[in-house]
Parts: C-alpha cells; sequence; structure tokens
C-alpha cells in the first residue's frame, strides 16, 4: 500500500515546465496503470470497487482489472504517442480523477462495482476524445464540479454521456452552478438566437450551425436539470416540445428568407449619405480609400463603386414575420408535448391560398425546410422529421391547403388518421392559422360515430399493429416490450383516442389537447371509466413513461421489462381495455 501511495503522490506531483514531463514516460505510464487499479480495487481506502457489492457481473478484482486494461491499452496506443507532453500529463493527471468522480456517483446511486465501471468507461470515452484539447482537460481537472456533473451524467445516461463526447463544446455549460428554475426562458432563447442568426445574414451553412447549437445547449441543460432532479418527466416533455417548436419556427423563417432576397432600400442620388452605423472605423489607416496621412477626423472617402449621382442600395432591416399563410402542424410525440431527447418529428405542411404567395412557392419552402431538418453534418441532423401522416400518406401532396384538409378529413380520412389527429396542434408558422386549424380538428373529432363500428375498427387497427411490431410474441423469451404488449404504451394511447373519437360530440371537454393522464381522468370523473380503475390506469402510464424514458436515456431502442415488472399497472390497463372493447 505505501507503494501505491507513493506512486500516486509521485504522479501529482510531477512538475511540467514549458509543456514537457519532468518523468520518463515509461515510468509515469506503469504508475498510472498501477494507480487505478488500486483506486478500482480500493486497496487506497479511497471507496473503490471493494467498497460495493457484487450485484453487478464479474467479480471486484475482475472489473478492477477491466479498467486497469482499458488504461494499459490507452497508453500503448499509437494516438497516446503523438499527444504532447501537456496533453498527456493533464490526461495522467484527469484518468484518476475521472475515476475516483465514478465510484464516488456510484456509492450515491447503484453501489454496484460493474455500473460503477460503466460510468468511468463513459467518461474515458469522453475523455479520449479531448485528449488533444487542452483546455477542455484543463477545464476538468481544474474545476472538480464539472466533473463531477459530467460523471453524474455518464452514470444516469448513455445517451446524454454519448451526446457530450460528440459535443465537447457544450462542457463549458457545465461551469455555472444550477439555475433554481430548471425550465428554460423560451422568449429570452428565441431573442437570442435570431439576433445570433441575423448577425449571419446570408450565411445559411452558419445559420444552420447556430440553430444546432442552440438545440444543443438547450438539450444539455434540460438534461442535466432531469438527471438532477428538477424537473419532472412530464414539464422535461413540455420543455423539449417547446424547444421544438422554436427551432421549427426560426427555421421556418430563416428559409422563408433564403427564397425571398431582402428588400432594397435606394437612396436619392448625388449624394453620399451614411447612417451612423455606416460610417467607417475612425482610425484612418482602417478606412477604405483613406490616404496614409489621413486624420480621424477627416470626411470619409466614397467607396470606389459609389460615383457621384448614382444611387445607393442599402438593404433594409429584416423582420422575423412567419411566411403568411404557412402553417406547421405537429403529429404524435410532439402533437401530445411528450417528446424525448433523440424522438423525431411527425410534421404536417397546411397552407392559405388566399395570403397572396405566389405559384408554388408554399411547396419548395416545405421542401427547404425537411432539407434544413434532415441535412446530416459532422454533428448529426437538426431532427429527423417524418411527414407520412399528411393525407394521402406518402403518396399525398407536401403542402395542403387548408379547406382541402378540411374535406379530406371528413370525407376521405381513416380512423387511424383521426385517431392522430387527436394528438396534432399547431406548433409553427402564421399564427393567424392556429385557430382555422383547431377550429377543423374539433370539427372533425366532434362527428358522431358508430361506437360499435369505431370499436371494430380500433380493435383491428391494434391488433394488426401487434402483428407487425412483434409477430404477434414477445422478441425474448424473459422479456416483453412494454410498448407494445397487452396492457402496454400503445393500449392505453388507443383506449384515450377512443374516448375521444367515440364522446367528444356529447362531452367537449374531450376535444382538448390536454395528454393521456389529464384524458383518463376526465374520463373517470364523467363516469365512463371506473374510477378507481382509471386511476391506476393513470399512473400507470406516467409508470410507463418514466421506464420508457429510462431505456432512450440508455440507447435502448426498445422498452423491455421483465415478464413481472409492471404487472399490477398492465393488469389494469387490460381491464380498462376489455370494458370499452369487450
Amino acid at each position: 500500500r505505501d507503494v501505491v501511495t507513493g506512486e500516486f503522490e509521485a504522479l501529482f506531483a510531477t512538475p511540467v515546465a514549458n509543456g514537457k514531463s519532468a518523468a520518463p514516460a515509461v515510468a509515469v505510464s506503469e504508475a498510472l496503470g498501477q494507480q487505478v487499479r488500486s483506486i478500482a480495487a480500493g486497496l487506497k481506502g479511497l471507496g473503490g470497487l471493494a467498497g460495493a457489492s457484487p450485484a453487478g457481473s464479474g467479480t471486484t478484482s475482475e472489473i478492477a482489472e477491466s479498467i486497469g486494461v482499458r488504461i494499459d491499452s490507452w497508453l500503448s496506443s499509437s494516438r497516446t504517442q503523438t499527444l504532447s507532453a501537456r496533453s498527456r500529463a493533464r490526461m495522467e493527471t484527469l484518468i484518476p480523477l475521472a475515476l475516483q468522480a465514478a465510484l464516488t456517483i456510484d456509492q450515491d446511486l447503484h453501489h454496484d462495482p460493474a455500473t460503477a465501471a460503466k460510468t468511468f468507461f463513459r467518461l474515458f470515452d469522453l475523455i479520449e476524445a479531448i485528449d488533444k484539447r487542452e483546455t477542455y482537460l484543463a477545464l476538468l481537472v481544474e474545476y472538480p464540479q464539472v466533473l463531477e456533473r459530467v460523471a453524474r451524467i455518464a452514470a444516469n445516461s448513455a445517451w446524454a454521456a454519448e451526446f457530450l463526447r460528440r459535443h465537447p463544446i457544450l462542457l463549458d455549460e457545465l461551469i455555472a452552478p444550477p439555475a433554481k428554475n430548471a425550465a428554460l426562458d423560451w422568449r429570452a432563447e428565441r431573442r437570442a438566437l435570431q439576433v445570433a442568426c441575423d448577425a449571419a445574414d446570408g450565411d445559411i451553412e452558419k445559420q444552420y450551425e447556430l440553430l444546432r447549437h442552440a438545440k444543443q445547449v438547450a438539450t444539455l441543460k434540460l438534461n442535466v436539470a432531469d438527471i438532477e432532479g428538477r424537473l419532472s418527466l412530464m414539464a422535461l416533455s413540455d420543455e423539449l416540445s417547446a424547444l421544438a417548436d422554436m427551432l421549427l419556427d426560426v427555421a421556418l423563417v430563416l428559409a422563408w428568407r433564403a427564397m425571398s432576397p431582402p428588400p432594397v432600400h435606394i437612396e436619392p442620388a448625388g449624394r453620399h449619405t451614411r447612417g451612423a452605423a455606416e460610417l467607417p472605423p475612425s482610425p484612418a489607416d482602417s478606412r477604405p480609400n483613406a490616404p496614409r496621412d489621413a486624420q480621424p477626423d477627416s470626411p470619409p472617402v466614397p467607396p470606389p463603386d459609389l460615383q457621384p449621382n448614382q444611387a445607393r442600395h442599402r438593404p433594409i432591416e429584416r423582420d422575423w414575420q412567419p411566411p403568411p399563410g404557412f402553417a406547421i402542424i405537429g403529429y404524435g410525440k410532439l402533437g401530445s408535448k411528450e417528446l424525448g431527447y433523440a424522438s423525431d418529428l411527425d410534421l404536417v405542411f397546411l397552407i392559405d391560398p388566399t395570403a397572396g404567395v405566389e405559384g408554388d412557392r408554399h411547396a419548395k419552402l416545405a421542401q427547404r425546410l425537411n432539407s434544413w431538418f434532415n441535412t446530416m453534418t459532422a454533428g448529426g441532423v437538426l431532427y429527423e422529421t417524418d411527414l407520412r401522416l399528411r393525407p394521402d400518406g406518402a403518396a399525398g401532396m407536401l403542402v395542403l391547403n387548408l379547406d382541402a384538409f378540411h374535406d379530406y378529413q371528413l370525407k376521405r380520412a381513416w380512423t387511424w388518421e383521426h385517431q392522430a389527429l387527436s394528438r396534432a396542434r399547431f406548433c409553427a408558422g402564421d399564427a393567424s392559422m392556429a385557430a382555422p386549424f383547431e377550429k377543423i380538428r374539433r370539427e372533425v373529432l366532434a362527428v358522431p360515430r358508430d361506437k360499435l363500428k369505431l370499436r371494430e375498427e380500433i380493435i383491428a387497427m391494434r391488433d394488426k399493429m401487434r402483428a407487425e411490431k412483434v409477430g404477434g410474441k414477445r422478441d425474448r423469451i424473459d422479456q416483453i416490450d412494454l410498448k407494445h404488449t397487452r396492457g402496454g404504451i400503445v393500449d392505453v394511447e388507443f383506449i384515450v383516442q377512443y374516448l375521444i373519437l367515440a364522446y367528444s360530440h356529447e362531452h367537449r371537454e374531450f376535444l382538448g389537447n390536454l395528454g393521456n393522464f389529464a384524458l383518463i381522468t376526465r374520463a373517470a370523473a364523467l363516469g365512463i371509466i371506473d374510477e378507481d380503475l382509471a386511476a391506476k390506469v393513470a399512473k400507470a402510464y406516467l409508470a410507463y413513461r418514466e421506464r420508457q424514458h429510462r431505456a432512450r436515456n440508455n440507447n435502448e431502442s426498445k422498452t423491455w421489462v421483465g415478464l413481472d415488472e409492471l404487472s399490477e399497472e398492465r393488469q389494469a390497463v387490460v381491464r380498462v381495455w376489455q370494458s370499452l372493447f369487450g
């Protein structure tokens, strides 16, 4: 133990001068490898894996050795050999600190050596990604609170840890202490983004990067608030939906601007007038055409392209009015404000043909906007979008005017399309179109329906979906897919959609886009569902969403649960299903 302690102290005492380490690299490498094994095994009394229960796979010593092997691999890699002495020294300082942070977080959360190792490996993936970026390495070494927050993120969310690894610039956002109010000020966020985009007017690539960065920063802030327990799941979904709404609105205006050159103000000929904002810098040698001996207060010399008696063209300041007669309707999780961190956006584009927009410009606008959102860059896409919920699906027109949408919903839409419409809402665009769309939505949903026929159609659709998604059986022997199993997430959603379509003509309170929890509670208050059973289903739905949220946070494509997990909740949903559908 004394030997290990001496190596630990020697490592941190290693001086760095002029970017060069004073200790031989081989000796430092051997010390680092032994040091992390010591910390991991708990030999140094620092709360290592030895103090944890063996709940995970593998013995404590095996897990500690796997950590050591990972460090040995890094030490011997060709990339490590190319690091500057300063970067390598910072890495060798940071790695033990990161391991200790992972162990400390594990003691708070899991007390499981396998989980602690997993947290460290996620942390180390980030550290490796920034190994040549000394500023970020210094940030994690010199700001323990940032390293602790990163470790907590890594412990709770594989998705968020990978998000930080891909976008390390976001580490700066973790320096400030947690805000008292976890919800973001969306008016301020929008204004800041608009100002930045105005500064990049005409540079579409820059504006796209600004949109992407705004999303990344806001997402990280919300993720940290989520992990730190300052945001409930429902509040988080509201915030992520507000973020999507903002980005849709800003991107829509930018796409419209790109199609519409800025108007130009023409000044009278024969004068060389300039506004205060147009005056050149005062130092004489920085002004165009200014002689070297000119004084700072000399009158400005007209640029060569502006001769006397020529008219001067000056762009008029751009505004942030959305394109007239264009509305973005959110469906699915966006429409019901249940977005997760990696959710895609289900969109429908509606237009008002009386808005005075010529020809096919609205259709071109929709194409451009969709392209912006799905453009792949080094940092990924802004959002993946799905436009298949529009009338006639993929074969339908990309944009549809309100009258045609109204006619389609009343005369040609399938029941499943009305189910989808129950979750739709106006998200962005010309605000004058929000009320007409909502009027159409409410009219369609409130049409009296034959309850027997409606039940048959919904049961048929549910059976078809279950057969397509799970092949009529569980995908795993000892686990079930919580989304599609009987009594699972989709069953709750279908129950609520049936209630809306079957009872809205009698009870207008079902027409509000209030979310599944609130609508189930309303159904109980109206006596449609047993009150005690409805309360159980409402709580079950919240439990399902929490479990699904954890799965998505750890990059699980499906929400797998054990055969006995959430069994009482699933039974309650099945009982309500049977009471409504037989």
